[in-house]
């Protein structure tokens, strides 16, 4: 027995190794003296952006006009840029072809957008007149949609110059411009898939008149969708609603749709009567949602994460009545204690853990872990 004991010892700690070995760190770096991190982006082809405050209390941040610090690294984590902005910009998305957008925002509306490639050379400024950027998964086209105080107009600006390629004439009911639920710009041909109210079509601003799908109905006044991260960005998340304030009741739906095609993968609507929510609500609500190994991952809670498999076989799609719970390695997740200061690891878009040490910051990919039966 005595034998015996040492060598499970040694086994258990063996597997340990093993298990933490395979979590996969997409960036280890030391934090500037004098900064805390702020916030991360990485790119379709791994390249990766870090902003920083300056450590000063928060009233400090809030009351005065600071610079802000932003760090690039390229796909092989080489620092590129590293260098300081007086102007209120915020980090934003990375195109495929690396280039970092930056956005000035009062958090509602973006009024400007600045655009930089990974060595940090700037490569232009673009007004954006309270309009968000949203860039083409193939990094051509950036599309500037409405934020919430704006109802129009929908421009498609050249990824590379930042200048306005086409204006998107959006539809008018009783001669009043109509608000859009969605627009996604997928760059080749000029296409872009949008959504206004129930209905979701995909069409080009090369050929206004033409529309090459259209899904009448998807369930529900569409309110969001963005890409899903997968390898070749050819689905998209679609969130809608149904309200009624005056009966209590209210919808939630998500569903996949395969661009290029029109069909759709997923749908899954949560319900929420009188207060009482089924267990797919809140879900659904939170938007949160990507594809981890094919199959699809649904939820915000890191202990609480509802896993699709993906079809076997030649179907396309995720079987909906095969839901498994998962959730992220509790070893990524767990508070850690730094002179006596509580660190809780943040969970990024669903596939990212971001550790802040304070005078370092890791990044690992999530690795997730079956539920058991029976139990949360």
């Amino acid at each position: 027995m005595k034998k015996i004991i040492p060598f499970a010892v040694l086994f258990l700690g063996i597997m340990l190794s093993y298990s933490l070995a395979q979590v996969e760190t997409v960036l280890e770096k030391p934090v500037p003296p004098g900064w805390k991190y702020k916030a991360f982006s990485i790119s379709s082809s791994k390249a990766k952006a870090l902003s920083f405050l300056q450590d000063v209390p928060d009233l400090v941040l809030l009351t005065q006009h600071l610079p802000r610090r932003f760090q690039f690294f390229s796909s092989d984590n080489t620092l590129t840029a590293d260098f300081f902005l007086e102007d209120n910009y915020y980090l934003g998305h990375m195109t495929k072809d690396n280039k970092v957008i930056l956005v000035d925002s009062d958090g509602g509306d973006c009024y400007r957008l600045k655009a930089l490639d990974i060595s940090g050379k700037e490569l232009y400024v673009v007004d954006t007149e309270g309009r968000w950027p949203c860039p083409s998964p193939d990094g051509k086209d950036i599309a500037l949609i409405p934020g919430p105080s704006q109802i129009g107009p929908v421009s498609i600006i050249d990824s590379h110059t930042g200048r306005e390629k086409a204006i998107i004439d959006l539809p008018a009911m009783k001669d009043k411009s109509v608000k859009i639920g969605t627009l996604l710009p997928l760059g080749e041909g000029g296409l872009y898939v949008i959504g206004i109210g129930a209905t979701l079509c995909l069409k080009s601003y090369s050929e206004p008149n033409k529309t090459y799908w259209q899904i009448q109905d998807i369930g529900g006044n569409i309110d969001k969708s963005f890409f899903l991260d997968d390898q070749d960005d050819q689905y998209i998340a679609v969130g809608y609603r149904l309200d009624d304030f005056k009966e209590h009741k209210f919808m939630a739906g998500v569903a996949v749709v395969e661009w290029k095609s029109g069909n759709i993968l997923f749908n899954k609507r949560g319900f929420q009567v009188n207060g009482r929510q089924d267990e797919w609500y809140a879900l659904l609500n939170s938007m949160s949602i990507s594809i981890s190994n094919g199959d699809l991952m649904l939820g915000k809670d890191p202990e609480n994460l509802i896993c699709f498999p993906r079809l076997s076989g030649q179907k396309k799609g995720w079987g909906h009545n095969h839901a498994v719970k998962f959730r992220i390695n509790p070893e990524q997740t767990k508070e850690i204690n730094i002179n006596g200061k509580v660190i809780k690891p943040e969970v990024h878009a669903a596939k990212y853990i971001v550790v802040d040490y304070g005078d370092r910051i890791r990044i690992e990919k999530c690795r997730y872990v079956k539920i058991p039966e029976g139990k949360n």
